[in-house]
């Protein structure tokens, strides 16, 4: 009367949220209605994906995620798989860990976590928040060796909202550093 499914999947390709990933494993437990996937681990990108585990009501549509974290992800591939950002100069490696991600999908509002977001090597400056940012540019401080190259953001999710905690964004001779 209710499915019961345990053990391990893996897949060469597969697409998640429109992106691309290879390599997916998982261990997989399905008691009924809801999914749980742990020690998941995948490449996307350049980069690795891990997750400490993953669950979903099917039925409700409520989630929870433990520990997910993706290491050196390659901006440039990245977005040149993104519409919008696939003829901009983007690059570097990113990283970010996501914890305690929770919500029900499809409903924004419900969506909770805490994460931390780091560039490095980056090129940056085609991103329209570092554009916007420096609207009223003292007159050459931007020049190309000024792209900003590394960068953290620790931000929290909640009520349809990125709360950005802490932020740092620095070149050979910009910094920037901001909370809020």
């Amino acid at each position: 009367k209710e499915l019961l499914l345990r053990g391990p999947i893996a897949f060469s390709t597969a697409t998640v949220g429109g992106k691309r990933v290879t390599d997916v494993g998982a261990s997989l437990n399905v008691k009924g209605h809801r999914i749980n996937l742990v020690n998941l681990k995948a490449t996307a990108y350049g980069g690795l994906v891990a997750g400490k585990s993953f669950s979903i009501d099917t039925e409700t549509g409520d989630f929870f995620s433990e520990g997910l974290t993706v290491d050196r992800l390659d901006l440039r591939e990245f977005s040149l798989d993104t519409a919008g950002y696939a003829k901009r100069s983007l690059g570097g490696k990113a990283s970010l860990t996501i914890q305690d991600l929770a919500g029900r999908a499809a409903d924004a509002k419900t969506i909770t976590g805490k994460g931390r977001l780091s560039i490095r090597d980056g090129l940056l400056w085609e991103v329209p928040v570092f554009v916007s940012l420096f609207t009223l540019n003292p007159q050459e401080l931007f020049k190309s060796k000024q792209l900003f190259d590394t960068g953290a953001v620790d931000f929290e999710l909640k009520e349809r909202r990125i709360s950005i905690e802490k932020l740092s964004f620095s070149s050979e001779g910009v910094s920037v550093l901001g909370r809020g």
